[in-house]
């Protein structure tokens, strides 16, 4: 993600990973992908927030997909 962070298919890739491990209740060490999470927001999110507010729909998408993957890193921005 942090290589291609504009790539939809690996926020699904990895959204999907990890809520088919969330039933689990497996002790995931998330910190480093915490840190990548932030770092993206931190690069992409308010300019593609500003997209999606124009209606732009890869935009819209991105923006659901990382706030989804925050919910899951259990990070919020």
């Amino acid at each position: 993600l942090i290589e291609q962070p504009e790539e939809i298919r690996l926020f699904e890739k990895v959204d999907d990973t990890l809520e088919a491990l969330t039933p689990l209740f497996l002790p995931l060490d998330l910190w480093k992908a915490q840190n990548i999470y932030l770092s993206i927001g931190r690069d992409y999110l308010e300019a593609m927030q500003e997209k999606a507010s124009n209606k732009d729909s890869f935009a819209e998408k991105w923006v659901e997909r990382f706030r989804k993957l925050g919910f899951y890193l259990h990070v919020k921005i």
